[in-house]
């Protein structure tokens, strides 16, 4: 964070981007600074300074393998305990009560994603017009799952879909706050 920031400032800063996540967690994509969003992760840790133009390009990828590099880069060693965080998250759910991937099976996909969409948001790396189009489903979908309308999910067409809307990853209710903290207790 800025170092010429007050406290005042940044409790008003703090506050604005709490407002603006627990929105996500009702699947409200809202405006948000990206100045601000990007002081915030890295006053928690993120590094967005020394991001080359390959890191660039991976966080521009839609797929979690393909973001990974940049997130890495931006993260370093946080990138590997938030993926082993969503793991505890997901192993405090009862067993088929979380959404996952019908593919690979994986429930972890979304929490994962979201932490690469908002590296990338913050980088200047995805628009909040894409942030908005791929958080909202993952959201809502998380929301279908959980209130027993798998069937009602929702599909979007992606830049790896080719052309055709699939069921992306999506998140449990309330997840974007938790992954809020966990990057704010960095």
């Amino acid at each position: 964070m800025p170092e010429d920031l007050d406290s005042g400032n940044e409790e008003k800063m703090s506050s604005t981007l709490e407002d603006w996540v627990r929105n996500l967690d009702q699947g409200k994509v809202e405006e948000v600074d990206i100045p601000e969003l990007r002081a915030a992760l890295e006053a928690h840790g993120a590094n967005f300074a020394e991001l080359g133009e390959d890191d660039r390009r991976s966080l521009r990828k839609f797929s979690n393998a393909g973001k990974a590099n940049g997130v890495r880069a931006v993260w370093d060693d946080k990138f590997s305990e938030y993926k082993r965080w969503t793991d505890d998250v997901a192993d405090g759910y009862p067993e088929g009560t979380l959404p996952h991937l019908e593919k690979s099976g994986s429930d972890t996909a979304g929490m994962k994603a979201f932490f690469g969409e908002l590296t990338a948001l913050a980088a200047g790396e995805m628009s909040i017009g894409d942030f908005r189009k791929y958080e909202e489903v993952r959201i809502q979908n998380g929301i279908f799952f959980a209130e027993g309308h798998k069937d009602e999910r929702l599909t979007i067409v992606t830049p790896t879909s080719e052309g055709k809307p699939i069921k992306i990853a999506s998140v449990p209710p309330g997840f974007p706050s938790k992954a809020w903290s966990k990057i704010m207790s960095w």
